[in-house]
Formats: structure tokens, C-alpha cells, sequence
């Protein structure tokens, strides 16, 4: 499993339509002057590290300096997150659902009708049910600072 930190526009991360929503959706809520990136000048920082190593460090942080002093670094997960270089308080922006899950229940073969019924209704509902998505965003200058105040407790130089 690889952890992987980079600083590029969305658009050199994400496909181009979930690129143009978080786009939009960080512009809404920070101004348009907010900075994404530039092109050319691209940061990146891939390392092989276990699924939970990002988890393990969020917990370490808050052992050792507290939940309300490490909320940036808490902020956000392994997923879908953002770091933006703002002074912002730790939030969720919520993103237009993509229309829920892609599933395709085909006919074909000798599936009982009733179940492939029983089969659509689930997806249906499943698709009812599932929450929208969102972006997590937190303050990169915010985290940084945690994360140096972290590795200070540690005794580690920063």
C-alpha cells in the first residue's frame, strides 16, 4: 500500500469531471483567488507505508498533543481530502452525488425473476440511502504547524 502526499491542481489527480466539481466547489467556498496549483510546479511525495500508517499517526498526534491541538492533522482522511494553503477551520464541503452506484442487474440465464426484482429494489434503495459525497478540507499552514509541534514532543528535529 502506498501513502502519497502531492501538491498539483486537482485536475493532474483527479478525473476530469470529479476535478471540475471539488474545482468548483473549493473556489465557492474559498474565492476564486484560491490557490490549486500551478502546472508546472508540482510537489510529490510517495512512500510505501501500511493502510493504517496515516490512522496510527493521527493517533500518536493526539496522544501526545491532544485531540484539540492536532484538528487539522485529525481533519483529514486517507481518502478524500484536501490540505489548502489557507487559514481555515477543519470542514466538510459537501460534492454533488454521482448519481449512486453503477450496477447493472442483466436478465440473461436462469435467474428467478423474483430475485432479480428483489436485486433492483436493493440498488434502489441503496442508492436513496447512501449519503453525498464530501471533501475534507483543513489548513495546510495549520497542519504543518502540528505536525512540527508533534516532532518537537517526539524530540525529532523538524
Amino acid at each position: 500500500m502506498g501513502f502519497e502526499f502531492r501538491s498539483e491542481p486537482p485536475e493532474r489527480i483527479f478525473d476530469r469531471e470529479s476535478a471540475a466539481q471539488i474545482t468548483d466547489a473549493l473556489r465557492t467556498r474559498f474565492g476564486q483567488s484560491l490557490n490549486l496549483g500551478k502546472k508546472r510546479r508540482l510537489f510529490q511525495r510517495s512512500d510505501e507505508l501500511p493502510w493504517p500508517a496515516w490512522a496510527a499517526m493521527q493517533k500518536l498526534a493526539a496522544k501526545h498533543l491532544g485531540e484539540a491541538e492536532t484538528r487539522h492533522i485529525q481533519a483529514v482522511d486517507a481518502w478524500l481530502g484536501v490540505y489548502l494553503p489557507v487559514a481555515t477551520e477543519p470542514d466538510l464541503i459537501p460534492l454533488a452525488a454521482p448519481g449512486g452506484p453503477q450496477i447493472e442487474i442483466n436478465g440473461g440465464g436462469e435467474i428467478d425473476p423474483k430475485l432479480l426484482v428483489a436485486l433492483g429494489s436493493a440498488v434502489e434503495k441503496l442508492k436513496r440511502d447512501m449519503p453525498a459525497p464530501s471533501l475534507q478540507v483543513a489548513s495546510l499552514p495549520a497542519a504543518h504547524a502540528e505536525a512540527a509541534a508533534l516532532l518537537g514532543r517526539l524530540g525529532i528535529p523538524a
